[in-house]
């Protein structure tokens, strides 16, 4: 629910996840090129779903469209 608090805590982690594979994998310009595939990637995914934070009604719809028996996000039944 409150993944936005996790960043701050999981910095260690993150470092220890890059300086493990930097440690196992050997310094070559294939595994640049890989990272540097990697984050170009994650970037674009990233721009396509800031998107959907642009206001509470694209959010709103967005999630009803990629998702199934999800309680939090399901449409709310008027009595009109």
């Amino acid at each position: 629910m409150a993944d936005r608090y996790a960043y701050i805590p999981l910095i260690g982690i993150f470092l220890m996840m890059v300086w493990g594979f930097a440690d196992l994998s050997p310094a070559t310009q294939l595994s640049a090129v890989a990272s540097a595939m990697v984050i170009g990637l994650l970037s674009t995914a990233t721009y396509r779903q800031i998107g959907y934070w642009s206001d509470s009604y694209d959010l709103g719809s967005h999630a009803l469209a990629v998702t199934q028996n999800n309680s939090c996000a399901s449409p709310v039944e008027s009595d009109r």
